[in-house]
C-alpha cells in the first residue's frame, strides 16, 4: 500500500494510518489549503468503500482573499470521482459516502505450474514484502509488466503459470524464460495494483482589479 502525503490509498489489509497533508508555511497575507484524511480505506466483499471517508481541511492565512472552495477527490490515473464545495472558513469537514467502487491490492497471490501434459504442481502462495509501517511495499501506482519468478525443480519447456488473484479469477501466463529449476514470466500491474485516491482543496481567490 502506498499512502501519499496529501492522500490515501485503498488497500485490502486491516491496517489503518493517519496521514495528514500540511502546508508547510503560510502568511497573513497568503491562503493555503491543508487536507488530512485516512491513510487507508477497507474494501467490503463487493469491493465497495465499507464506510464513509471523513475528510478535514483547513484553510490557513487570509480568508478574505479567497472566493470559493472545493475538495475533490481523483484516482491515481487523474480521474475526478468526487467533487463538493465547501464553506470559506478557518477548518471544516466533507463526508465522501460509502459505497464508492474501489480495486483494493490482494493480500495473497497464489500460483500453480502447469506442465505440458496437463498435470500441475502444488500451490505457492506469495505476500507483500511489507504489509505494515510507514514504508509498505509500493505496488499502487505500478504500470505495466510485473516480473515474477518461480524456483523449484524439474521443470519442463511448454510449462504455463496459473495465479489464482483474490477478487479476480484464475489468469494463466507463458513463461519467457524456462529452465530445470526457474519460470520468468510477467504479469500485468493492473491485476494487483490498487487503486490509489488523493484529496486535494482547490481555493478560487478573489479578482482585484487595479484603476488607475
Amino acid at each position: 500500500m502506498t499512502v501519499s502525503q496529501d492522500g490515501f490509498a485503498c488497500s485490502a489489509d486491516q491496517s489503518q494510518n493517519d496521514v495528514d497533508a500540511t502546508a508547510s508555511s503560510a502568511t497573513l497575507s497568503t491562503a493555503v489549503p491543508w487536507v488530512s484524511a485516512p491513510g487507508a480505506i477497507l474494501a467490503d466483499i463487493n469491493r465497495l468503500t465499507a464506510s464513509d471517508l471523513v475528510i478535514d481541511y483547513k484553510i490557513l492565512g487570509d480568508l478574505s482573499q479567497v472566493a470559493s472552495a472545493v475538495v475533490e477527490i481523483r484516482d491515481d490515473l487523474g480521474e475526478l470521482v468526487f467533487t463538493q464545495a465547501v464553506p470559506v472558513q478557518f477548518e471544516g469537514q466533507v463526508v465522501w459516502p460509502a459505497g464508492q467502487p474501489m480495486t483494493p491490492a490482494p493480500n495473497h497471490v497464489f500460483f500453480q505450474v502447469k506442465n505440458p501434459d496437463g498435470t500441475r504442481s502444488g500451490f505457492v502462495q506469495t505476500t507483500p514484502e511489507i504489509q505494515y509501517g510507514v514504508t509498505p511495499t509500493p505496488a499502487s501506482g505500478t504500470t505495466g509488466n510485473i516480473p515474477v519468478s518461480i524456483s523449484g525443480i524439474n521443470f519442463e519447456p511448454g510449462s504455463t503459470v496459473e495465479a489464482y488473484i483474490i477478487g479476480n479469477r484464475k489468469h494463466e501466463f507463458v513463461p519467457y524464460e524456462v529452465s530445470e529449476t526457474a519460470l520468468a514470466f510477467y504479469i500485468p500491474a493492473e491485476l494487483i495494483r490498487a487503486r490509489v485516491f488523493q484529496a486535494t482543496l482547490l481555493l478560487t481567490l478573489v479578482q482585484v482589479s487595479n484603476t488607475d
